[in-house]
């Protein structure tokens, strides 16, 4: 995948950072202001970031209670997996207030399906929490190390290069499932708001089936919104599905490069 914001468009003579405290706070809290706010506890929001993200900072207690209460549907498991751990390597290996927020971090641990039930010392005290925050740790990080970023250049932009290998288990239906674009919305729920064909879909079905057509794309990051066009190409065989995506066009300019594979 290669991705780069663009210049981005004029707001109306408003502040970059007046803008963002305006949109930030004049809405309810959602389930992705909750993630985000516990990945800025952990201190995984770079500063450059904050200062274009939109999403509504909330305290400690409010976003774990949040994410508890999201379904799978609204925050996959290894989201919550990935967060839970990201605060756990913030404080070395212990979970921030974890005495003072007891009942919360354990139907936190309750929709992960592990019940607390593994010993850790925090500070003076042994306390049962839920199955191994060092496992999360761990498997957190050999999910980062299944990608591989690099800053390129594309036709003259600057941009990010991530590319990612892995093995499932899972059956071949499932993985076409995952690599229509129809579907995305289904499984990265705290990613993508929206994914439809913009105009009509061209079906060619000689010796493999492909779907060649332009969708629009709206994605959240950071509690920003960006809407684009991606042009996209599907094919399926008996044993084998793949398909690509290029940018269309975006729309205020948010991209300048939006381009990979499944």
């Amino acid at each position: 995948m290669l991705a780069s914001p663009g210049r981005g468009v004029p707001n109306g003579g408003m502040g970059v950072q007046e803008e963002v405290r305006a949109t930030a706070t004049s809405r309810e809290p959602t389930v992705e202001d909750a993630l985000w706010s516990l990945y800025d506890e952990a201190g995984e929001v770079p500063a450059a970031a904050k200062r274009v993200a939109r999403f509504q900072r909330l305290s400690l207690e409010e976003s774990l209670s949040m994410l508890a209460r999201a379904t799978p549907q609204q925050v996959s498991v290894a989201s919550k997996q990935a967060t839970l751990a990201a605060l756990a390597r913030a404080n070395d290996g212990e979970l921030p207030r974890y005495q003072e927020f007891r009942d919360v971090y354990e139907a936190y641990l309750r929709t992960l399906g592990e019940e607390p039930r593994t010993k850790l010392r925090f500070g003076d005290t042994d306390v049962a929490l839920g199955d191994q925050v060092e496992a999360l740790m761990a498997a957190a990080d050999r999910l980062a190390d299944t990608c591989d970023i690099q800053d390129v250049v594309v036709e003259g932009h600057e941009a990010v290069w991530v590319f990612s290998e892995i093995e499932t288990d899972q059956s071949f239906e499932s993985l076409t499932f995952w690599v229509n674009p129809d579907n995305w919305l289904r499984w990265g729920p705290i990613l993508f708001k929206d994914m439809h064909p913009v105009g009509g879909l061209v079906t060619v079905t000689q010796g493999s089936e492909q779907t060649h057509g332009t969708y629009m794309e709206v994605v959240s990051l950071l509690g920003r919104k960006l809407f684009t066009e991606l042009r996209c190409d599907v094919k399926y065989t008996a044993d084998w599905a793949g398909m690509t995506y290029d940018l269309g066009r975006s729309i205020g300019n948010d991209l300048t490069v939006d381009r990979g594979f499944l």
